[in-house]
């Protein structure tokens, strides 16, 4: 017998550019507290571009013209 009838589909990559910000946003926090105050202005700002440049790049990957839906339908990804 099946244990999980209902698994969900799960497409990582419908949200990796928040996963991407969100994981910056943490790592900046950790930068913030445990670099002394100069390191910490100046690694923050390269990290925060990293993230935004990184997060731009899977989107354009991910650039369809097709409207699709992920998790099960529970979010839609609009065509643009």
């Amino acid at each position: 017998m099946n244990e999980f009838p209902n698994k969900i589909p799960v497409s990582f990559s419908a949200i990796a550019p928040e996963a991407i910000l969100l994981i910056a946003a943490a790592v900046l926090l950790a930068v913030a507290v445990f670099l002394p105050a100069r390191a910490a202005r100046m690694g923050s700002g390269v990290i925060a571009a990293a993230a935004f440049v990184a997060a731009a790049a899977v989107s354009a990957v991910q650039f369809h013209h097709a409207a699709r839906f992920a998790f099960d339908q529970t979010l839609r990804i609009d065509s643009f």
